[in-house]
């Protein structure tokens, strides 16, 4: 498939995004380069395949940009970041499972708040309080804060992990 019938093709789908022939000639003519793509990034057939088919109905609004030369490897370049968003984001989504619930009762009584007041700094130890303490949750302690909740959340998986090697060097 060559830029112009690229472009046709995408022009036909703005106006009428549920021409099936239309978007099933794009999906045959992009499907298996963008889905090997995502594949060879995610190791997961089916996450690939998701990946893939959401490039493919991004596509239909691209901007019409006259530098785009090759619409089908743009298309594999969105794909290739769009898998690496992804992978990236299950890896933070991993790294901080189990954190979000600890409140302070959950810290050991050997721990005094002088203590953890002076192993965390100032903004730490304000979100700590909110979230520990008072009660706050993390969506409302990164409202108070000013801080959206992804960085409230990596924010108090970072305290606790730092209270908790804290309490395990005594």
């Amino acid at each position: 498939m060559n830029g112009k019938e690229f472009d046709k093709i995408i022009r036909r789908l703005r106006e009428d995004p549920n021409d099936d022939p239309t978007l099933e000639t794009l999906y045959r003519a992009c499907f298996a380069k963008l889905c090997s793509t995502a594949y060879s990034i995610l190791h997961n057939s089916e996450d690939a395949r998701d990946v893939a088919t959401d490039v493919i109905l991004k596509a239909i609004y691209l901007p019409d940009d006259e530098r785009i030369s090759n619409h089908i490897g743009y298309m594999i370049t969105m794909t290739r970041n769009q898998s690496i968003n992804l992978l990236q984001k299950r890896r933070r989504e991993i790294s901080l499972t189990g954190y979000e619930h600890l409140t302070g009762q959950e810290i050991g009584d050997d721990l005094w708040l002088t203590d953890i007041s002076r192993l965390l700094t100032e903004e730490e130890w304000k979100l700590f309080v909110m979230r520990a303490l008072w009660g706050l949750t993390l969506k409302d302690s990164g409202k108070q804060l000013g801080i959206s909740y992804v960085t409230v959340k990596r924010r108090y998986a970072r305290i606790l992990e730092k209270i908790r090697e804290d309490y395990e060097k005594k």
